[in-house]
């Protein structure tokens, strides 16, 4: 098996494409080139996180309104502009990088009524709008949340690791990194929706209870739930080993999802004595974009959420306390590599370089898209 990685870089090309300017933008082979050239050399990486682009033009249907128009839109719909996995893996080891395949599971989009802003561009992936039942749903049974898929469906879970191998064909991925941030639009309260019907089957034969019509305990719910990402990472993990593929897992630094998905647990110690994953990225931020700093919904964010990023009530210790004293000895009892997510924070060396230094933390993640366009985050002028 390939060795995992330490410091790692995160690029999400479509943030790239859309709004980075020169090399910035990443729009040809030799700006990635140049640019990779320059991760490597001024910030030590070692290691790509590299967000698939093409899956976007070849899985979703898109949607804008009148007159809007933007680079990362024809890009997306040109995937044989770059057959972007082969060219982006064998740069990557020109340049003594790994590349890792990024892909987010809970990001399946939404229709253009709910984009961003007023609705003026959005897209859905076509599983989901010839499933629309297979998003979760609220306890009435009517109302889904879009792009948040319910891993109780057999076909929910073949489906997303079908996706997985799609793109790990695409080139010569050195691992797979999966993550849990979802750019969907907030539930309303935390414990809004998952009673699709495979769940309240399965609630009801494990504590006879119907999750529907009766008062029921909410945390043997939420670790249902919970139950049923961790048997989608599963999946992933058997189709992942025999081709010698590690898989890394980012998410919050907590025990729940949180928003914008719900109250669904994490059962993170269990993936590590499992040895479901090869690594684990904390501190994903799902509620902020990681390269403009955009709340994604800023007037939709919810109630309710045990765990939440934006609330000052039932969050985690201090990061380098809680690292120091849950996570790091965790993954180093189980020999799983840690990694703190860093795209949320400006440049802090003397914090990056204690972060390093505690016993089991092996890197730090940071984002392409900051580095590369310091001008355009300063400007802050962005077309959302």
């Amino acid at each position: 098996m390939h060795p995992v990685p330490s410091t790692m870089i995160s690029v999400s090309w479509g943030d790239h494409l859309e709004w980075g300017q020169g090399d910035g933008g990443l729009a040809t082979p030799d700006a990635i080139q140049r640019r990779m050239h320059a991760w490597q050399s001024e910030l030590a990486a070692t290691t790509l996180l590299w967000r698939y682009n093409s899956a976007y033009a070849r899985l979703r249907r898109h949607f804008q309104a009148p007159g809007v128009s933007s680079r990362w839109a024809s890009q997306r719909h040109e995937p044989g502009a770059m057959q972007e996995g082969a060219v982006v893996t064998e740069m990557a080891h020109r340049q003594g990088l790994k590349a890792y395949l990024y892909m987010a599971i809970y990001d399946e989009g939404w229709p253009l009524e709910l984009g961003w802003h007023g609705g003026f561009e959005a897209a859905q992936s076509y599983y989901v709008l010839r499933n629309p039942d297979h998003q979760v749903v609220d306890r009435s049974g009517t109302l889904h949340h879009h792009g948040v898929l319910c891993f109780a469906y057999p076909e929910a879970r073949r489906y997303t690791v079908g996706k997985l191998l799609m793109m790990v064909e695409s080139g010569d991925w050195d691992g797979v990194f999966v993550c849990t941030r979802s750019q969907s639009r907030p539930a309303a309260y935390g414990d809004q929706f998952g009673f699709n019907p495979p769940v309240v089957q399965e609630f009801a034969q494990r504590y006879g209870v119907d999750i529907r019509t009766h008062d029921f305990d909410l945390d043997a719910w939420r670790r249902l739930l919970g139950d049923h990402l961790t048997t989608l990472l599963r999946a992933m993990k058997d189709v992942l080993a025999p081709r010698g593929l590690p898989l890394i897992v980012g998410i919050p630094r907590s025990h729940y999802l949180g928003p914008p998905v719900g109250n669904h647990y994490l059962d993170w110690r269990g993936w590590l004595a499992e040895q479901i994953v090869d690594g684990l990225v904390i501190d994903q931020v799902a509620a902020v974009c990681p390269s403009t700093w955009l709340t994604m919904w800023p007037r939709h964010q919810g109630y309710g959420y045990l765990e939440n990023h934006f609330e000052p009530f039932g969050t985690r210790p201090p990061l380098e306390a809680d690292v120091a004293a849950t996570w790091a000895p965790a993954c180093q009892a189980h020999g799983v590599p840690l990694y703190i997510a860093r795209m949320w924070k400006e440049r802090d060396p003397a914090m990056e370089a204690h972060l390093q230094q505690i016993p089991g933390v092996s890197g730090l993640v940071f984002s392409s898209f900051r580095y590369d366009n310091p001008e355009v985050c300063r400007r802050a002028l962005w077309t959302v």
